[in-house]
């Protein structure tokens, strides 16, 4: 990638990082009390990226980065001060950056930050009290092809079933690792979370932990007390507004498996708890055709190496100009139909903050044959 080429050891560790390790979710990062009055939030949070700077220089090290902030942070830190939500806006970097903001650091003590646009895919709920009622919005090419890839699945016989994390049995954990480990050894990476961090999020998160689990009779694999075991599973974390898909794995992928898994079943999990949106994490233009809609993505970086600041900051314009010349393409790429598009720019403009600290809703699935074992 672009930053790949400019980053390069030993100039850029250690570094400062403000961020939740190993979840890429919008949110706040740089703490200021909701009571405090907007003009005086953006100068603490210019104040607390001025302490970052100097912790930076005091320790040596080479950067400090701020990963997901939240579109309000973004707009307070930013010194052209534009609305960050809309996908296909330019951050407008350019000179005044490159010069490292001079003027703007003359004035009021402003610090050059290198900004990063990047994107997800979010599954919206605009009210949907079915799945058909989501299909009622996408047009009719889209809709085919969805009944098709579902209708697929269900022939060759595969069941789901959604257990929160705290049903789970120490069996079940085992396993649902197990499957996490797939995709990573398949590339033959190392996976970064061991048996034992599954343990404790299942553990000390389990109300927060939804498992997406599907089942065949053809791999009947079972416990020592005859529980059934999943051929694939979709790890999520759930809050009272948002379900996060986080991993999947499987012992095979046939047909339309990971898409079910971690993405219809995610809606129908969405709908029937009247959650308002699905995110389902980072890279993917697959998502956009099944309903999954572009949503931009903050970050602000700091170097302490003027030229590399400068290097970075450059990598950043590419993207950014690439994602603004693909977010026309992605508008016309989106399932919706005309009628449900007309209210998407008001639905993407929604503050993306997480909620996790937020009580989920409890919701327990219908025993019928779809999530039997």
């Amino acid at each position: 990638s672009a930053w790949n080429r400019f980053v390069v050891q030993p100039e850029y560790h250690p570094k400062l990082l403000v961020a939740i390790p190993f979840t890429p979710v919008p949110g706040t990062r740089l703490g200021v009390h909701p009571s405090i009055a907007p003009e005086h939030r953006a100068r603490l949070r210019q104040t607390i990226v001025a302490t970052l700077r100097q912790e930076v220089q005091d320790s040596e090290l080479s950067s400090f980065h701020i990963l997901f902030m939240s579109p309000e942070e973004h707009q307070d830190l930013s010194p052209n001060k534009a609305e960050p939500n809309e996908l296909g806006e330019d951050d407008r970097q350019g000179d005044d950056v490159k010069k490292g903001n001079q003027d703007d650091t003359e004035k009021d003590d402003a610090i050059s930050l290198a900004y990063r646009r990047a994107m997800q895919y979010h599954w919206r709920n605009r009210g949907y009290q079915t799945w058909e009622d989501f299909l009622d919005s996408l047009t009719s090419r889209r809709r085919k092809t969805l009944r098709k890839e579902r209708t697929a699945i269900a022939n060759m016989g595969y069941r789901f079933r959604c257990i929160e994390g705290k049903d789970a049995t120490k069996e079940e954990v085992q396993f649902f690792h197990q499957l996490y480990t797939v995709p990573y050894r398949q590339r033959g990476m190392e996976p970064y979370l061991s048996h034992a961090t599954f343990e404790q999020l299942f553990e000390t998160m389990g109300q927060q932990v939804l498992i997406i689990a599907a089942y065949h009779d053809d791999f009947p694999t079972q416990t020592k007390t005859g529980q059934c075991l999943p051929v694939a599973m979709a790890l999520n974390f759930v809050s009272a507004t948002t379900v996060y898909g986080r991993h999947w794995g499987a012992i095979h992928n046939l047909g339309f498996l990971h898409f079910e898994t971690c993405y219809y079943q995610a809606i129908d999990f969405a709908i029937a708890t009247k959650r308002d949106s699905v995110q389902a994490g980072v890279q993917g233009e697959h998502k956009l055709l099944r309903g999954y809609e572009p949503v931009a993505t903050h970050s602000a970086h700091f170097l302490d190496h003027p030229a590399l600041h400068v290097a970075v900051t450059g990598a950043f314009q590419e993207e950014a100009s690439d994602m603004q010349a693909a977010a026309t393409l992605l508008e016309q790429a989106l399932p919706y139909s005309q009628a449900a598009a007309s209210d998407k720019k008001d639905d993407r403009a929604v503050d993306q903050t997480d909620s996790a600290d937020e009580d989920p809703v409890s919701w327990r699935p219908s025993a019928d044959s779809r999530t039997a074992c």
